[in-house]
C-alpha cells in the first residue's frame, strides 16, 4: 500500500521505499549530469530529480554508462533496471526505473 501509494503521488524516494524487483511499476527519473567534472557526486533536488557529475567525458557513452551506475546505487537497484530515455547526448536526461 505505501509502495503504490509512493509511485502514484511521487513523493520522496529513499532505498527502502523503491522496491522495483516485487511491483511491476515504472518510474521516471530527471538527471541534470555534469560530465569531466573533478570529482564524482549525486545530489538529489527533488523527489525525482537528481544531478550529477562524473569524471568520464561524454565519450563512447562512457558518462551515460556511469550515471547510470551511479543513480543505481542511489536508489538501490540494479543498474540493468535502469535506461536512459531522453538525453543520450544533452546535460538534461530521462531515465524510466522498472522492471525490464
Amino acid at each position: 500500500m505505501i509502495l503504490s501509494r509512493l509511485l502514484h503521488s511521487r513523493t520522496t524516494l529513499t532505498n527502502e521505499s523503491l522496491n522495483l524487483s516485487t511491483h511491476r511499476r515504472n518510474m521516471f527519473i530527471t538527471v541534470r549530469a555534469t560530465t569531466a567534472a573533478k570529482q564524482e557526486s549525486v545530489r538529489k533536488l527533488g523527489d525525482d530529480r537528481f544531478e550529477i557529475s562524473v569524471r568520464e567525458k561524454p565519450k563512447n557513452n562512457l558518462a551515460n554508462q556511469r550515471i547510470v551506475a551511479l543513480l543505481a546505487v542511489e536508489l538501490g537497484v540494479p543498474a540493468s533496471k535502469i535506461r536512459i530515455l531522453k538525453g543520450h547526448h544533452h546535460r538534461s536526461k530521462t531515465l524510466l526505473i522498472g522492471s525490464r
